[in-house]
């Protein structure tokens, strides 16, 4: 069984009420790193496949289906990034070459 949700749920939440914090305090924009928005980028599809996966075993969806799903989220997400950000994630590991 893996417990990463259990190991990470505290500090996912930690992360959250600083970001709260910061935006009630109206600190401005935090500054992100590119390493820092790319482990955004990581964490958010971690929860959502996550999240995914339990709807496609109560929906009993097929595998096929599933792996439709997971390139069709991926490439949403992708296309977000890119679309409000100009950062590629599929170059997000090569931090030298992430936006167009």
């Amino acid at each position: 069984m893996n417990i990463l949700g259990e190991e990470l749920n505290p500090i996912l939440l930690e992360i959250e009420e600083h970001i709260f914090a910061n935006e009630a305090e109206e600190l401005g924009n935090p500054n992100y790193s590119i390493e820092a928005f790319r482990a955004s980028v990581k964490i958010f599809v971690s929860a959502i496949m996550d999240k995914m996966w339990e709807l496609q075993v109560s929906e009993n969806i097929s595998m096929e289906d599933r792996c439709k799903m997971v390139f069709n989220v991926g490439n949403e997400i992708r296309k977000l990034v890119n679309t409000y950000t100009g950062i590629d994630t599929h170059k997000l590991y090569n931090t030298n070459d992430a936006t167009n």
